[in-house]
């Protein structure tokens, strides 16, 4: 059926990607691969009798955009977890952190960041720590106090790693 001949093109195109000596820049090898995943995603969510896990499947790339939406929408509820997110988006935290590690990062470490810009968007209106820490999502003004101390320390590791230009002062 056509479902059979888009498979076989597929592969067909896959393979001389694969087997070809082609040069490709990083970017450009990246976007080829969400490429592959979004047809792949695109075939096996059409094909006739697919399930309703199938239908859900979606690319690496379109779990991290949704991830992030339901970061940004949820990073102020106390009780949500990187297994909530995980649950949200029917994947397994495996998965999900394979989906961050391609953008040098973790689901945690996301969650947190996005807590702290709460924080900080917070912190400009007068509330108080513990209020500003409930409304970010951290457990406590404690736990706010060391998550931006975490921040700030790394932060300050990465600016001393820094490489200034060599040129002499004339």
């Amino acid at each position: 059926a056509a479902s059979d001949v888009y498979k076989r093109q597929l592969a067909s195109t896959v393979n001389a990607i694969l087997n070809g000596d082609h040069r490709l820049g990083v970017a450009a090898e990246s976007a080829l691969g969400h490429a592959i995943e979004s047809l792949c995603a695109a075939l096996i969510a059409g094909r006739p009798g697919a399930d309703a896990g199938a239908a859900g499947f979606r690319s690496a790339q379109a779990t991290f955009a949704a991830a992030t939406r339901v970061l940004t929408e949820r990073a102020g509820d106390p009780e949500f977890t990187v297994e909530e997110l995980a649950r949200t988006l029917d994947v397994s935290r495996q998965y999900l952190a394979r989906v961050f590690a391609r953008h040098g990062s973790t689901p945690r470490s996301a969650l947190r960041a996005r807590r702290l810009e709460l924080a900080d968007a917070l912190a400009a209106t007068g509330l108080s720590s513990t209020e500003i820490a409930r409304r970010s999502g951290f457990s406590s003004a404690r736990a706010l106090s060391h998550a931006r101390r975490d921040r700030d320390t790394r932060d300050a590791v990465s600016y001393t790693h820094l490489t200034l230009p060599t040129t002499p002062y004339v």
